[in-house]
């Protein structure tokens, strides 16, 4: 071998090893296209209602300028977009890598877990109507094993049964004074003027 050659055969050789250390590991560094993770094809066709033809020239190309800044602004997402005349572009959506479904599967079951400890005061009152059976178990089941929360919750459920039995009583105060009003009626009394004097009697 020419001794010419021997630095630029090191050279390509330098510079190959450095382009596959700039690539490794290629499952993170080389995003793989639809043709080979699958993923979906998406077709739009551009509403030209009143747009004459020269206002119709490019515009699939214009459209997905338009739309590439918005979506993708660092074409990191590894879209792929295409025109299909002046009036129709493609998108391709290549489908997300193992870890970004594992990462979305655990975002989606930690939702699941939040929601799941948020109550809302429209549960907490179709609980109390229940009976009392049925509502202990849901308070505790409110509760969470924790001790406080529990506590909490029974004193609302006390209160809240505190409260219908006043209701209760309020609304037969309330049916017998009617009733009375009605009797006096019948017996020939002012009903108002005894209502307006009651106080001072």
């Amino acid at each position: 071998m020419s001794r010419n050659l021997v630095p630029k055969f090191i050279l390509i050789l330098v510079l190959v090893v450095l382009a596959a250390l700039t690539l490794y590991p290629p499952s993170r560094t080389l995003k793989p296209g639809i043709d080979l993770a699958g993923g979906t094809s998406l077709i739009y066709a551009i509403n030209t209602e009143g747009l004459t033809g020269d206002q119709q020239r490019d515009l699939a190309q214009k459209m997905i300028q338009v739309l590439r800044r918005r979506i993708d602004p660092a074409n990191i997402q590894n879209l792929v977009w295409r025109p299909l005349g002046n009036t129709r572009f493609e998108i391709q959506m290549p489908l997300a890598s193992k870890e970004t479904q594992d990462k979305r599967d655990e975002y989606l079951a930690a939702m699941d877990s939040l929601l799941a400890k948020n109550i809302n005061p429209a549960t907490i009152m179709r609980a109390l109507k229940l009976p009392p059976e049925q509502r202990k178990a849901e308070l505790t089941k409110f509760a969470q094993d924790d001790p406080n929360h529990l506590a909490i919750l029974n004193t609302l459920a006390t209160t809240y049964d505190e409260r219908q039995q006043l209701q209760q009583e309020r609304d037969t105060l309330t049916k017998e004074a009617q009733a009375l009003a009605e009797k006096m009626k019948t017996a020939g009394l002012d009903v108002s003027r005894i209502d307006a004097n009651r106080r001072d009697w």
